[in-house]
């Protein structure tokens, strides 16, 4: 057990100052998995005992509170961590980091509106293919989630379609004539994208064999 929670938390990224939506996403993740209970320390908060505790459930708090410590730290750039050696509450660091690279109200309206602004503006080259145009979607996507916006999936599909080169028109009108688009999740139109691309290849070879 504990060598898979290892493994897990070497999945997350070290923290270097960018990308903290995602890397506080991972980490939450993280804490979910160790336990119901463990993530809630950092919104509850933790106060050290002076002594090791003796009590059961004080012995369990004090678990908790390490697993959160030792999870958010460890993947923590040199720089960054040296900055929070003497917090020692999970709350502590956590808002210590949040502060900075999360931002206050007017810097979160300043980001959301410059992510905003390039995702309608965002549209697929004539040379790229679909898998990196869709990570590129879903990385601007994420940001604005990671930052606290409220931005339905069913906009991203229709941003999607819209934005596709012109040698997806065939794809996009079928798409469109057979789904509800309020309702298709990111997962569906690329498993859908992908099915065509395959179907429009094996036709390519079908024909090149004759």
């Amino acid at each position: 057990m504990y060598r898979m929670q290892s493994i897990c938390l070497r999945i997350i990224h070290v923290f270097y100052g960018n990308d903290y939506a995602l890397w506080s996403s991972c980490v939450k993740t993280y804490l979910k998995a160790l336990g119901v209970y463990v993530r809630l320390f950092i919104v509850n908060g933790y106060k050290n005992p002076k002594n090791p505790p003796s009590d059961p459930n004080e012995k369990k708090f004090f678990s908790f509170n390490s697993k959160d410590h030792y999870a958010i730290t460890t993947r923590l750039s040199r720089t960054i961590k040296n900055k929070l050696m003497r917090c020692t509450v999970t709350k502590e660091v956590w808002n210590k980091l949040k502060s900075p690279y999360e931002g206050d109200d007017k810097s979160k309206q300043v980001k959301t509106q410059w992510h905003r602004a390039l995702f309608e503006n965002i549209n697929m080259d004539e040379i790229e293919n679909i898998e990196t145009y869709l990570l590129i979607v879903n990385e601007v996507f994420n940001a604005i989630i990671g930052i606290g916006e409220e931005f339905k999936e069913s906009m991203i599909v229709q941003k999607v379609l819209k934005s596709l080169h012109l040698r997806y028109d065939a794809k996009v009108s079928a798409i469109e004539e057979t789904s509800d688009l309020n309702k298709m999740t990111m997962d569906e139109l690329d498993g859908t994208i992908a099915t065509n691309e395959m179907r429009t290849n094996t036709n390519m070879d079908s024909q090149t064999e004759k």
